[in-house]
């Protein structure tokens, strides 16, 4: 890892790069009442843990319907490996109901197209609040989207009194 670092970048003290982005740090939190966090997390660390999750737990069922998927990038072969991916979503006892769940909700294959041209893997929140009532929502066993409250910690570690980076 190149450990270089400047002015406009901060490292957590996991090693994971922050960029600083905001230009006026401080303006949003004014404006809120709250913050509810819904399946989401502070970086990308997320992202390698799920990769190794699916290696560890294969679902051929996903993999089937992701070639489907590549060969023709319907809303309705999208929907598919959602529904295969159930497992990885809902703990045993509610796969069966999860699956239902996600056969019946709406899937856009552009937005997904758009999102995985533009993520961003190193991403990390770039405020963070610090007198805002925040509720997290995730579940207890998320296997796609890890929450580690410690990074929710880390990330208010590092950055200023303010919630922000400079």
């Amino acid at each position: 890892m190149d450990m270089t670092r400047d002015d406009q970048t901060r490292y957590t003290p996991s090693g994971v790069r922050l960029r600083a982005r905001v230009r006026r740090p401080g303006t949003l939190e004014p404006l809120l009442e709250g913050l509810v966090l819904l399946s989401t997390a502070p970086n990308a660390d997320w992202l390698p843990a799920f990769v190794a999750m699916s290696e560890r737990h294969p679902l051929p069922a996903v993999a089937t319907a992701t070639e489907r998927y590549e060969a023709d990038p319907t809303d309705a072969n999208l929907r598919e490996i959602a529904v295969c991916s159930a497992a990885w979503n809902f703990t045993p006892a509610s796969v069966e109901a999860g699956a239902e769940l996600l056969g019946r909700m709406p899937y856009n294959g552009a937005a997904v197209a758009w999102s995985d041209e533009h993520f961003d893997h190193i991403y990390v929140s770039t405020w963070f609040p610090r007198q805002l009532p925040m509720l997290i929502v995730s579940g207890g066993e998320d296997r796609i989207v890890t929450q580690r409250l410690a990074a929710f910690a880390e990330l208010a570690e590092v950055l200023g009194d303010d919630g922000a980076r400079s």
